[in-house]
């Protein structure tokens, strides 16, 4: 779920920073010694401040739109703060709820013999579900591929037998990200 809502900027009056505050999240208000900062901080205090509302169990309050904002005295300007929020609550959400379910006495009974952590399946299907799953799974394939390099630079590389003998004038560069490491050397 994407939200947007209004944050009101005051420049501090030592240095470059600001002060943020968000009208339609009462007590939502953080700062940053630079703009930059200022609009990270501002994305980063809103999101966690509609994390806690929701998990809570409260509802959310409803954003204003833009021309019902008015700049406060001393304010520099308004400026809209987009909110992902199943990111935000995929890195920092962590409160659980309890949910009743009923499954079949035979297989509650199976799976209690082979120690099934229900919550952590629940949990998975539900991910699955929902299509968060995929970006689990796109985390857990990219750190083996990490651990494969670094497996491979460990045991393959220093095995590999050059014919001749390496020069000091060895180079390399990198073009593109996007595409391999060139390395040149020069063999006698």
């Amino acid at each position: 779920m994407k939200l947007v809502y209004f944050a009101v900027f005051y420049p501090q009056e030592l240095g470059n920073g600001y002060t943020v505050e968000f009208p339609d999240l009462p007590g939502c208000i953080t700062q940053g010694s630079t703009l930059e900062e200022a609009l990270e901080m501002a994305e980063d205090a809103a999101a966690g401040w509609i994390l806690s509302t929701i998990e809570d169990g409260e509802e959310i309050p409803s954003p204003s739109k833009c021309n019902d904002i008015s700049l406060y005295e001393n304010a520099s300007f308004t400026n809209a703060i987009l909110l992902d929020m199943e990111e935000y609550a995929k890195k920092y959400g962590e409160k659980a709820v309890k949910k009743t379910l009923s499954i079949p006495r035979w297989i509650n009974t199976m799976a209690e013999k082979k120690d099934v952590n229900f919550s952590r399946v629940l949990q998975d299907a539900l991910k699955k579900e929902l299509g968060l799953a995929l970006a689990d799974e796109v985390e857990l394939v990219q750190e083996a591929l990490n651990t494969l390099r670094g497996e491979f630079v460990k045991t393959l590389v220093p095995q590999i037998q050059y014919p001749g003998r390496l020069e000091k004038n060895f180079t390399s560069s990198t073009r593109n990200t996007n595409r391999p490491i060139e390395i040149g050397c020069s063999f006698q």
